[in-house]
């Protein structure tokens, strides 16, 4: 009897670890992540340089569709809307800091929740000092990085998984890394408004034009 609770002792360990092991999968490189869309999901590298600064980065990114986000980190809409994820490498041999990295919008893609989730992607990254849209309608979503301008910057910096939520899904779209004076700008993934949506859209815009004209 000793000796089989000692084999059931063993068998629950074992249980055990390997369940652990499998919570911890769900963290890694979100450029292979299975729960985002395949075909909007890898590594756009960005690079500038002037004299003897160089501004080298790899930026990884993901759209999940609603309802899958939650499957790798906290979804801040609730499973509701996509999730336009990217984490900026800075460890490829530049020699100049990250201060901001910003991605271009269409005004009506009705954005929200921009931030980070420390609990997702690359583990142990540096959260923004802050972050935000720009403009009403907002036309790009910024994340700063002004306490992390080191010169030269620490080795292997990375920051946390940036994100924001969208009812729309992806298109291409002119997104920019900083630093000073140095940047560089790339296409990554940004929601776009269905075409019917945009389509409602004009024709409300006609009928507007054509309604101020009647009362002229």
């Amino acid at each position: 009897m000793t000796r089989c609770r000692g084999i059931w002792g063993l068998v629950v360990a074992v249980m055990a670890v390997l369940l652990g092991c499998a919570g911890l999968a769900t963290a890694g490189p979100i450029a292979g992540d299975p729960n985002a869309m395949p075909a909007w999901q890898g590594t756009q590298q960005f690079y500038a340089t002037s004299g003897v600064r160089t501004l080298q980065v790899d930026v990884e990114y993901a759209v999940y569709a609603p309802g899958n986000y939650g499957l790798s980190g906290t979804d801040p809409s609730g499973d509701t809307q996509y999730v336009y994820a990217y984490q900026v490498f800075n460890d490829l041999g530049g020699n100049r800091p990250v201060s901001s990295f910003s991605v271009g919008l269409d005004p009506t893609a009705n954005v929200a929740n921009s931030g980070f989730d420390a609990g997702s992607g690359t583990l142990g990254g540096t959260a923004p000092t802050a972050s935000g849209f720009i403009d009403v309608p907002p036309t790009s979503a910024l994340w700063s990085f002004l306490l992390n301008t080191i010169d030269p910057p620490p080795a292997n910096e990375y920051s946390t998984v940036l994100l924001f939520t969208s009812p729309y899904g992806p298109q291409w779209a002119p997104a920019t890394v900083i630093d000073g004076g140095l940047g560089n700008t790339q296409d990554l993934p940004s929601p776009t408004p269905e075409p019917a949506t945009l389509a409602l859209m004009a024709l409300g815009g006609v009928g507007l034009l054509a309604r101020r004209r009647r009362e002229k």
